[in-house]
């Protein structure tokens, strides 16, 4: 293969890195902009009376103003599906992030899982302050830290 033949195929290889560096931009930016918009959905082993709207667990009612709420049946009568997305209110977006320090979508996604440890277990689970005390300092505490944080929004590690 000759100069002109690499500089083709090295122009052809740029070209479709250019293609793909844009499709997934493109799709990431869509899934940011359409996440609060999608709902989010946990099922509550609790009676619907204990979930009345005038009556949300703290983690719901704090940010409800900036919720849209539903509840239903759970399938099979196993408790009740509870609903939320963010309102399109541009004050919902700071509102969430003042409340939990997140993202917003990783903010309802909080909320819901903190209102269902509420009503299922009475209290909001928590990993810190760990039991066994303080622990020294050190980098890799530092990284398990930062990705237990993380995974407070997304509900992973």
């Amino acid at each position: 293969m000759g100069a002109a033949g690499r500089a083709a195929a090295l122009a052809g290889v740029a070209l479709a890195g250019v293609a793909t560096w844009r499709g997934v931009h493109a799709r990431l930016e869509r899934r940011r902009r359409d996440a609060g918009e999608r709902w989010r959905v946990v099922t509550v082993l609790a009676s619907p009376e204990r979930l009345a709207e005038d009556a949300y667990p703290e983690p719901l009612r704090s940010a409800a103003p900036a919720l849209e709420i539903r509840t239903a049946p759970a399938p099979g009568m196993r408790g009740i599906e509870l609903s939320a997305r963010m309102l399109p209110d541009a004050a919902a977006a700071p509102l969430l992030k003042r409340l939990t320090g997140m993202p917003p979508a990783d903010a309802v996604r909080t909320v819901l899982r903190d209102t269902k440890q509420v009503l299922e277990a009475g209290e909001v689970l928590r990993v810190d302050p760990r039991p066994h005390g303080h622990r020294a300092a050190t980098p890799f505490g530092a990284v398990v830290d930062g990705v237990e944080q993380a995974a407070k929004g997304k509900g992973i590690l």
